[in-house]
């Protein structure tokens, strides 16, 4: 579950596009690589571990950091659905 922060006006979160799968019907890999514009090869194939960034909150993903998934060589591995 995502919450935002209510303090912190400055970040925007970015909504995901497309349908949520069938809590029956879900991908292999990473649940939100059919939706997401950063998904790669790995992506589709694995799924993230569970890792804490902090206290309070968890993260499941290959490519957490925003410069990464930004860089030119990250978007030379993206697939496109």
């Amino acid at each position: 579950m995502s919450i935002p922060r209510l303090e912190n006006e400055s970040d925007r979160l970015d909504p995901i596009p497309g349908v949520v799968p069938h809590p029956l019907a879900l991908p292999k890999g990473c649940k939100f690589a059919p939706r997401c514009k950063y998904c790669t090869q790995k992506c589709i194939d694995e799924e993230p571990e569970l890792v804490s960034i902090s206290d309070d909150q968890m993260i499941r993903c290959f490519y957490p950091d925003k410069e990464e998934r930004n860089s030119a060589e990250h978007k030379e591995i993206t697939v496109n659905y």
